[in-house]
């Protein structure tokens, strides 16, 4: 985009502008990954922590950024997964796959996360995220997830919509 202004610059987000909008971005060397992870049982793994902009606690699928860290510039976006739902969540998979691209808020950002999917994942440690993180892990059984949800929900969570697109592809109900 020729006309495109860059607003402010951070870290991990740009907030640029052209003649008719405003939206943030990514730098161009960092990625995203979104995991729709499933244990042996197809219980969905889900990660819940503070979000500073909405004030509040999410449930969340786990995720995380690619080629953020020293060193892994060039990392591909099944090693970040692994990486990211390794640190999350404590939990592993020998059964990966990607699966689409899609808009995380299309009015808001250009940013597009890489969909995975990781199968049978198993525990290997504690999880939990690095640094400030402070990440609870959920594993979420398939029938008892909507009772799940409106407890969450009650309890004043928030629900980010990927969690939604999660349960249906560990029903079997959506394949990507």
């Amino acid at each position: 985009m020729a006309d495109l202004k860059t607003l402010g610059a951070g870290k991990y987000l740009h907030l640029v502008a052209n003649d008719r909008w405003e939206w943030a971005r990514r730098p161009a060397e960092h990625d995203a990954a979104c995991i729709i992870a499933t244990d042996t049982h197809s219980a969905l793994i889900l990660v819940e922590q503070f979000r500073h902009p909405l004030g509040t606690n999410t449930i969340e699928l786990p995720a995380g950024l690619v080629g953020d860290e020293a060193g892994k510039q060039h990392e591909g976006i099944l090693t970040a997964a692994a990486r990211e739902l390794r640190e999350e969540t404590g939990y592993e998979s020998k059964d990966w796959r990607f699966l689409m691209r899609a808009a995380s808020s299309a009015g808001l950002t250009s940013e597009t996360p890489a969909i995975v999917a990781a199968r049978n994942c198993y525990k290997t440690g504690p999880g939990g995220g690095v640094d400030d993180e402070n990440i609870t892990v959920h594993v979420v059984a398939r029938d008892g997830a909507e009772a799940w949800i409106a407890e969450k929900t009650q309890n004043g969570c928030i629900f980010d919509a990927r969690v939604y697109v999660g349960l249906a592809v560990a029903r079997g109900l959506l394949s990507l």
